[in-house]
């Protein structure tokens, strides 16, 4: 429906609110409430055209995917996104990989010990890859 309502409708903007849970991104209300009110974040409204273009393209698929490591980093208390199911997306991909679940953490993950866990796991990604602090 939204490619067929996109060729006519391309330029008609929906606001990102009405796509998702915006009120629970977070397991903090108050930053929730600020990402779903924020003009450049949950706030903003996005054309049709720029959706079903989104929403079209082809990815290659996780069992052909050849590239570097792969890293999930995942919320634990992710109430939009279920750890299994990103779980079980990383457990297709080909390449190697790895999990990192962040330890009290919703959607946005910027709850602690879960923000600290993230940042030193991206850390390490870049050391990895010959980045110095």
């Amino acid at each position: 429906m939204l490619k067929a309502g996109s060729a006519v409708l391309g330029s008609v903007r929906v606001p990102v609110r009405w796509l998702m849970d915006i009120d629970n991104m977070s397991a903090n209300r108050e930053l929730s409430q600020a990402c779903a009110t924020d003009p450049l974040g949950g706030g903003v409204s996005l054309p049709l055209g720029f959706l079903n273009s989104f929403m079209s393209f082809e990815h290659v698929a996780p069992e052909k995917y050849q590239g570097p490591k792969v890293t999930l980093t995942h919320p634990a208390e992710d109430t939009w996104t279920p750890a299994e199911l990103s779980i079980r997306f990383l457990d297709r991909i080909a390449a190697p990989t790895s999990l990192v679940m962040l330890e009290g953490c919703g959607h946005f993950p910027i709850e602690e010990p879960g923000l600290s866990r993230l940042a030193s796991t991206m850390e390490d990604i870049a050391c990895s890859h010959g980045w110095a602090p």
